[in-house]
């Protein structure tokens, strides 16, 4: 499921959306100083406003350039360190004024933060798969909130299932002490919880639509090995897309990172 199959469902997941360098240290706070916000107020980021410059009103028509040309045009803020922070506090918001974690599940105090004891931000797309030192290392819709010491456990494992790559019998269950029960890692693999597989699989395509083979990055999503400099397992992503549909939370994420944050979606 790859090619013109894999284009398609990348389309379909920015359009419904109703719809780490691999923390080998934790990434510093900001400096203390003076309070100064990031936050913007990007009026073009409704549904019908953001998409009505495409060629036509039928999601299934469009091409995938006329949507790599969409986001990255419309990306107008690349945040700095400080900003993505302030960002993950505001859009991974927890009910009890903390962050939501990814991974656990669990919340943490919003402050501190990119301490080894506290929580810091995890690169979707890991770092060493090809998105160090550019905006893409930046982009709010590749960071999610994490615990210091579990983005360090993940490194730069790929999404998949125990046994994709490595003997089923070296998986872990689950993936981390603390984790839900319904993850797991063998080392080169990483199983996230099944209520955050789809919102991960259409971030991952969206990175690869706005940092694709187009451009200077050409970040690729692969199935089949060898998996250097590439992110997957596609075609698990692409099961996941399809049994995690977006929900109300992650069709309200996209919509306040664009208008708030990043001016796209």
């Amino acid at each position: 499921m790859r090619g013109a199959s894999f284009a398609v469902v990348a389309f379909a997941c920015l359009f419904t959306e109703t719809v780490g360098q691999d923390a080998p240290a934790p990434a510093p706070a900001p400096a203390a100083g003076p309070a100064v916000s990031f936050k913007k107020d990007f009026q073009t980021c409704g549904q019908s406003t953001y998409y009505g410059t495409l060629s036509s009103a039928n999601a299934a028509s469009w091409t995938r350039k006329e949507l790599e040309t969409l986001v990255k045009q419309t990306h107008q803020s690349v945040l700095p360190l400080e900003g993505v922070f302030e960002a993950l506090i505001d859009l991974d918001k927890s009910a009890d004024g903390g962050v939501q974690l990814i991974y656990s599940g669990k919340t943490m105090p919003a402050e501190p933060f990119g301490e080894q004891d506290t929580w810091t931000r995890e690169h979707l797309w890991s770092d060493s798969r090809g998105a160090v030192g550019s905006h893409a290392f930046f982009d709010i819709h590749n960071n999610r909130p994490e615990a210091t010491r579990v983005t360090m456990i993940r490194r730069n494992m790929m999404f998949g299932e125990c046994g994709t790559v490595e003997f089923a019998d070296v998986c872990e269950k689950p993936a981390f002490g603390g984790a839900p029960s319904d993850t797991s890692q063998d080392g080169k693999v990483w199983m996230p919880p099944a209520n955050v597989r789809g919102d991960i699989a259409r971030a991952l395509f969206y990175m690869e639509l706005r940092y694709g083979p187009t451009s200077e990055l050409g970040l690729a999503l692969s199935t089949c090995p060898p998996f250097e400099g590439k992110e997957g397992i596609l075609s698990t992503l692409l099961e996941w897309h399809a049994a995690d549909p977006p929900s109300d939370e992650e069709f309200l994420r996209n919509q306040n990172a664009c208008r708030y944050w990043q001016g796209n979606r």
